[in-house]
């Protein structure tokens, strides 16, 4: 039973350097930096992997660890904000021996959510302890060009990792699909990898969630998936929400991992403040989301990126400052999905319809199956 509910970004992660897909270069670093780690220890210095989400750093790490038979301690940057807290988990952690294996990799994950607003001393107390740490430490984010990590940045090895090509997520998908034993095409597969835009995991998911469906999947069917589930887009915009609009204090990071342009975030909470808020409240609101609206339309009309600080400060302040006026007990509400977006796919639902019945004409095919090749025929029209 285990096996059927197994995340299979989890049970496919791989066991060794062999099963990782591209990334040769960093397997060499990597291996290298903690096989010699002994060596070099005196000058300490940690290992950065640096890249978007889903492009295989944590997979790399306990590739490497699996392959020399190191124990990995995996720490979540997010629970160490200050220096208390860093000397506590993270130096505990580098101080105790390990209880399986003769060595151990400290793991140090999500990197950028240790300098948040709440830091103090944080860093400071990360840098020090991996100046005398015995055990190689190796740290994973997404931006480490943020300009609160540039001393870790300037004092460790930083590896980048790029987005995956479509052709390393296809074969990924393939080897899952030949061990799960599912009835997929070449062209299914590999309208996923290009969809998930360069995240392995992302599109790993997707692979699992459209197996529900059955053992056989058709290109229409991963097409209707990919273009209804907003997979875990629409997740995060409602969690950002729910954030934002029950705030009492000033968050700047609410809307950092919410995959979506600053326009379509700004629909979104337009859609959704007069669901929260009311009277003066709802005036506050308004006045704040129009500010960050017209400082985004200067960066549009002046490319002067700069003003961005600006735009993301007006946001986050909405749900503070109405709720310093609205004290009333927060209920839940439901989020609704921007209105003008509606309207955009139903027009675009329309007007597939309307080449569907073109080309069944033209082609003299059936629309069931245009409709199962039309994603393929998009594709190689771009």
């Amino acid at each position: 039973m285990a096996e059927e509910i197994a995340i299979w970004s989890e049970k496919y992660r791989p066991r060794s350097l062999t099963e990782v897909e591209d990334l040769e270069e960093e397997k060499v670093k990597l291996a290298n930096f903690i096989r010699n780690y002994d060596k070099i220890k005196d000058t300490a210095k940690a290992f950065i992997l640096n890249g978007p989400p889903g492009t295989g750093k944590t997979a790399l790490v306990y590739a490497v660890a699996n392959q020399f038979g190191y124990e990995v301690i995996e720490l979540n940057a997010s629970d160490c904000r200050d220096k208390k807290a860093v000397d506590e988990i993270i130096g505990r952690a580098i101080g105790q021996k390990s209880l399986i294996a003769k060595q151990k990799i400290i793991l140090i994950d999500e990197l950028e959510g240790i300098s948040g607003q709440e830091d103090r001393g944080g860093l400071a107390e990360l840098q020090r302890l991996i100046q005398h740490s015995n055990y190689p430490i190796v740290m994973v984010t997404n931006n480490i060009y943020d300009q609160r990590l540039r001393e870790l940045r300037r004092n460790n090895v930083v590896v980048g990792i790029e987005k995956l090509s479509i052709d390393v997520i296809s074969r990924i998908l393939k080897r899952i699909a030949r061990r799960e034993k599912i009835d997929i095409s070449d062209e299914a597969i590999k309208f996923i990898a290009i969809n998930a835009k360069g995240d392995a995991r992302a599109a790993i998911n997707d692979l699992q969630a459209l197996v529900g469906k059955g053992r056989k999947i058709l290109l229409g069917e991963v097409n209707d998936f990919l273009a209804l589930a907003s997979r875990d887009k629409e997740q995060r915009i409602f969690d950002a929400l729910r954030l934002l609009f029950n705030s009492t204090i000033l968050h700047t990071d609410i809307f950092e991992n919410v995959d979506m342009d600053l326009d379509e975030i700004i629909r979104w909470i337009e859609e959704n403040i007069p669901n929260e808020y009311s009277g003066k409240s709802l005036a506050i609101a308004y006045e704040l989301l129009a500010l960050a609206d017209l400082f985004l339309h200067r960066i549009i009309s002046q490319q002067y990126w700069r003003y961005l600080v600006y735009v993301n400060l007006f946001l986050c302040l909405i749900g503070p400052a109405s709720n310093a006026i609205d004290k009333k007990k927060k209920k839940f509400v439901k989020y609704s999905y921007p209105s003008a977006f509606i309207a955009l796919y139903e027009r675009k639902k329309a007007r597939e319809k309307e080449i569907i019945e073109s080309l069944s004409k033209a082609m003299h095919c059936s629309k069931r199956k245009l409709r199962n090749e039309l994603p393929w025929i998009k594709f190689l029209l771009e």
